[in-house]
């Protein structure tokens, strides 16, 4: 057994508590004496059904309104006979009320044999209430660990996506400072021909040239960029 909603107020000068648990509402109402009713699943579902709630919708508004401030707005006891009659219903308008549920609470003839069957439901709804939470806890140390091994791992992805990021850039970088040289040589090649058949290039060729080689730089190492104008230089003297 486990309960789901129960709760404890006073109403008309009586204490009133219910127990939800298993499909089943135990309401007990205490003053000079002790009355009760027990709804089993199928009277539930007329009273669901009569105003079309589902079962959990109704327990839920039941419960809220048993937890109110003031109770008595929402439920009221008065005796039949030796019976009590236990309304709860809900102002829609002024003065315009719709009832959600009726009850007939019986009294108990032998007070000391209900209190003790009482007692015995709500201490075993309690402990199965504990059972529950006990095996939440378990649960939520479970899905914690799940989170932190998950985040450790995470980390570890991004720092090897980084990593090879980083290897990935400077084999690119090095491949194109390689093309950027080799381009460069072969556009310098027919200028170094010219040079040995004695014949001097024109302004606007050197200034191409010298205009190449700046953009070249870009890529090139320090150490190249002096030897490839030590080359130039001396193929120019040549």
């Amino acid at each position: 057994m486990q309960i789901k909603y129960c709760g404890q107020a006073k109403v008309n000068g009586y204490g009133v508590s219910f127990l939800y648990e298993s499909g089943s509402l135990l309401v007990v109402a205490h003053k000079d004496g002790f009355w009760c009713l027990l709804v089993d699943g199928k009277e539930l579902d007329v009273m669901c059904d009569s105003v079309k709630q589902s079962r959990e919708q109704y327990m839920q508004n039941f419960f809220e309104s048993f937890s109110s401030t003031d109770p008595s707005r929402y439920f009221s006891l008065s005796e039949d006979g030796l019976d009590l009659k236990f309304v709860w219903s809900k102002e829609i308008k002024n003065g315009i009320k719709i009832v959600l549920g009726s009850f007939r609470l019986q009294r108990a003839q032998d007070t000391l044999k209900f209190v003790g069957e009482f007692t015995f439901k709500f201490v075993a709804g309690c402990t199965g209430l504990l059972t529950c939470l006990q095996d939440t806890k378990k649960e939520n140390e479970i899905l914690r660990s799940l989170a932190e091994v998950s985040t450790k791992r995470y980390k570890e992805l991004v720092s090897e996506m980084e990593d090879k990021e980083t290897v990935l850039l400077s084999k690119f970088s090095a491949v194109l400072n390689e093309k950027k040289r080799t381009i460069d040589s072969l556009k310098r090649y027919p200028q170094c021909m010219s040079y040995d058949n004695g014949n001097a290039p024109d302004t606007p060729l050197m200034h191409s040239t010298a205009v190449f080689e700046q953009d070249a730089d870009d890529l090139i190492p320090p150490k190249s960029r002096k030897l490839s104008s030590s080359m130039v230089v001396r193929s120019f003297r040549k």
